[in-house]
Formats: C-alpha cells, structure tokens, sequence
C-alpha cells in the first residue's frame, strides 16, 4: 500500500478537496487510487485512533460528548477499511492531522500498516494574516474569547518538521494557497495537480462549491458579542444554542449589505511580525514564499499588538458598518426570541 496524506493546513480549501475526492470517489477507484468512504467527507476521526478524548478536536468533544468512546470506535473501523483496499494508492485528508506530535503520527500509520518510505504528505501554507482573517471566523463559532489566540501564531512549522522527520522531508509535498498561485486559480486543480506528480497517473476532478461561505465583518462582530451577551457556554465549546444563535446570524444577514471581512493595517503588521521568523524558515528551507508585500513599520506593530492583545474582534477590523450591526442584532435578537 502506498499512502497520501493531506494533511491541510486548516482554512487552505480542504473542504472543497475532500468533497471533490468524496463525489469522485468511483473516478478514482478506476485508476488505482482510493479514496475511503466515512460517514464524514474527511478522514479527521482517525485522530481518535491515537488521542485520548479530551484531546480531540472541539467538534468531536461537543458532537459525541455522550458516548466518548465512539469517536475511537469510528477511527477503529476506518483503519479496519483502510487496510482491506486493494488500490495502489490510498488518499486520507484531514487538517487536524497537522497538528498530531511525531510519537502519535508514527503510531497512526503503524495501526494502518504503511512504511514510512511509502508515505507523500500533501500540505497547502497560507499567508500568516490570511490564515488568521478566517482562523478568527472560525473560532468565533465555538467561542468569544480570542484571547491570546493570534499570539500562540499559525504554527506550520512544527507540522512540517513533524511530518518530515517522520516520512522524510523528500516527501512532502508543500504548496502556497493563494488563489493567483493555484492552478487554474482553483484548489482542487491544484491538489489535483500534486496528485497526478505522486502517482503519475492524470488526475481529474471537477470542482465543487465550498461549503465554507466568507464570513463578513458584521456578521464576526455579532458571533462574540451576542454570544457573550446571549449564552452562559464554557469557551471553545458547541452547543445546540451556539449553532441556533449563528445560523439565525446567518439567516437574517440574506438582504443585508454586509461588509468583507479585512484586519487594520497595524493588525496585519503585528501577525506579519511575529511570524517573521518562521516564514523565513518556510523560504530558506523549501523555497515557499508566503510573505505578504508590506514595508514593516514598527509604530504599527505596536499598535497592532495592543489592539489583538484586547481581544475584541470589532477593533480588530478596517471596516464593518454600525447601520447594519444594529439591524442585524435587532433581527437576532427577535427571532431568538420568538422560539423561547
């Protein structure tokens, strides 16, 4: 068996390869590769298979809270499958599988039974500012405290040194996810791309609608405050409230005018600034540029470090419009409380 694991990183367009690869999986089949089947589109539950629960991913915790031995149960009869194909070629993808250690990640492909020699790693890096535009939109789903969550940094280093010095840095496989840089501007192309290199077979897939919808600056604004004003939730959690309160965020956004979510200058000049050093890293050592062209101004940085260290996500953003937030919470506010 030869293995190819995408591993992410998270908010690179891995939704939109996995349901690709999911749709297509018969396509693929045909020639040579496998894609397995779960009740999920991704392979992220094999994280079970070596993770404690209280150690799994927030999604996990919350979605099987009741019944914490089943999460282990599912990744136990994922690898059972996965052992059985009898393709050249299995494809995994998960972006939680980018922040397992390398004790857990040479555990994970001995239960599969793969040498390590037989192993690619697939993994798209995006600009630091980038990744954490949508990084805070996806918190703000499961939580209102951002509190030192941009200063712990997106840590793509440790997930490449990890993955490397296990399968060997010759096979990873390191792509930029910037939209101009993408074949044919498109994410599922260009893993596509990468994956006809690895197998030398032409792989082809059409491309599917990311499910991932932008969030808007109006529509983060309204995720921490009315969940701090609204639910009496431990941080980093899901709930049926939490879901309830951002799908009305959702629904009742439709005919507005929101407004693109964009950092302040000083904001994107601090996260530049602190991950500096590792995006020098990514260049000196594999030839990735992920820079984004900005002349460094120490002033901003320091502004842009006071403004992330207070946390509130309505500071943080070059522009939203307090018309629209006020229509928009009214809205909320009303329809949450009808269903009371």
């Amino acid at each position: 068996m030869k293995l190819i694991v995408h591993i992410g990183t998270g908010k690179t367009g891995t939704t939109s390869v996995q349901q690709a690869m999911k749709i297509n999986s018969n396509l693929l089949e045909s020639q040579g590769i496998t894609y397995p089947t779960t009740i999920f589109d991704d392979h992220n539950i094999l994280e079970a298979a070596v993770l404690e629960f209280d150690k799994l991913h927030r999604v996990y915790k919350s979605k099987f809270s009741r019944n914490q031995n089943e999460p282990k149960n599912i990744a136990q009869d994922l690898i059972s499958h996965i052992k059985m194909q009898k393709t050249e070629y299995i494809v995994l993808s998960g972006e939680y599988f980018f922040g397992l250690n390398k004790t857990n990640i040479k555990l994970l492909l001995d239960l599969i039974e793969v040498d390590t020699q037989d192993v690619k790693v697939i993994c798209y890096i995006r600009n630091p500012s980038s990744f954490w535009l949508s990084g805070v939109q996806q918190y703000l789903k499961g939580s209102s405290n951002l509190n030192g969550l941009i200063e712990k940094k997106y840590n793509f280093k440790s997930g490449i040194i990890n993955w490397g010095d296990v399968v060997g840095n010759e096979n990873l496989f390191l792509r930029c996810f910037e939209k101009s840089r993408l074949i044919q501007n498109d994410i599922t192309q260009d893993f596509c791309d990468v994956l006809s290199k690895i197998t030398k077979k032409s792989i082809q897939m059409p491309s599917t609608e990311n499910r991932n919808a932008s969030v808007f600056s109006e529509q983060c604004i309204m995720m921490q405050e009315l969940r701090q004003e609204l639910l009496s939730l431990p941080e980093n959690t899901f709930s049926d409230d939490s879901r309830k309160l951002i799908r009305q965020i959702h629904l009742q956004s439709k005919d507005l005018n929101l407004t693109k979510m964009r950092f302040k200058p000083e904001v994107v000049q601090y996260i530049e600034h602190i991950h500096e050093e590792d995006v020098n890293w990514l260049l000196e050592n594999y030839g990735l540029d992920i820079n984004c062209e900005l002349i460094k101004n120490e002033e901003m940085i320091r502004t842009g470090k006071n403004i992330v260290s207070e946390s509130i996500v309505r500071n943080m953003l070059a522009n939203y419009d307090n018309e629209t937030l006020e229509v928009l919470k009214s809205r909320v506010m009303s329809k949450l409380s009808s269903r009371e």
